[in-house]
């Protein structure tokens, strides 16, 4: 049977859509130079209403895996803003897999029911999720109020991404060279590009996808031990749900924090029933 493929667009549909959802910014320009360079190819047009749709209202920091797989030259540009937030996301991953798998195994330890620790986890999980995404929404910079002298002109204008260089002050013939080089390769040159138009850089990731990380990623460590303990019956919920989050953040973070999860869980479990017996 033939392999699957992901969901994909093809690199010249993707670069104008992500022209069209960047109107208004330097980055319009850079895209649409960009699609110019890549050779066409059909793609329908449900999917491609499908995914400006979802690119709209995900935004391009939530998107960011996807965007990711999708192999389109010149994506690297959002690398340097998003990935640090995807980073912090993972690491609020694996403290709330740390959470989750020693205060279950702590209160089994001492033996208390597997209802309270259900309980607690659940508590855990809900209000932890919201506090982690209020303190990570916090860190997000105040938006850049663009006036109309600093909006970059629209796809009407036709001065192209050689004229928005000429215009940020860059030589002719470098501004020609900057753009010969993007058409050719866009992953090697726009690292070339950004010192010489800094308004390229893409902004910071606002306050609304912070949160969605923050409280997603606290989720995403503790829900299994709190799903585990609910409806598998005892006593193998904790085992599974503690394993089921070192899976999780081992994905996130690497076998070694999946492991120090396993690990916290176990050492919970053993000072519980050593409390226990004392």
């Amino acid at each position: 049977m033939p392999e699957q493929r992901r969901f994909t667009l093809a690199p010249k549909t993707l670069a104008l859509l992500l022209s069209d959802l960047e109107a208004g910014t330097p980055r319009q320009w850079y895209w649409l130079e960009i699609a110019d360079a890549l050779p066409a190819v059909t793609t329908t047009s449900g999917k491609v209403r499908f995914t400006e749709k979802l690119l709209g209202h995900v935004g391009f920091t939530l998107s960011w895996p996807w965007l990711q797989r999708q192999a389109l030259p010149g994506i690297g540009l959002y690398e340097r803003v998003l990935r640090p937030v995807w980073r912090r996301a993972a690491e609020i991953t694996g403290d709330g897999a740390l959470c989750a798998a020693a205060l279950p195994a702590l209160l089994a330890g001492f033996g208390r029911l597997p209802a309270l620790q259900a309980f607690l986890v659940w508590l855990l999980a809900l209000f932890g999720c919201i506090w982690q995404g209020w303190r990570f929404s916090r860190t997000a910079p105040s938006p850049r109020i663009v006036t109309d002298e600093e909006e970059a002109p629209g796809p009407e204008a036709s001065v192209g991404l050689a004229g928005q260089l000429l215009a940020a002050d860059v030589p002719p013939t470098e501004a020609l060279r900057l753009v010969v080089a993007l058409r050719a390769d866009a992953a090697a040159a726009w690292p070339a590009l950004l010192p010489q138009w800094p308004e390229l850089a893409p902004p910071a990731p606002t306050a609304a996808p912070r949160f969605v990380l923050g409280a997603s990623g606290w989720l995403a460590g503790t829900l299994p031990v709190a799903l585990g303990l609910s409806f598998l019956p005892a006593p193998f919920g904790l085992p599974v749900g503690v394993a089921a989050v070192a899976l999780v953040t081992a994905q996130c973070k690497g076998r070694l924090s999946g492991g120090l999860v396993l690990l916290a869980g176990l050492i919970a479990f053993a000072l519980g029933r050593l409390g226990h017996v004392v």
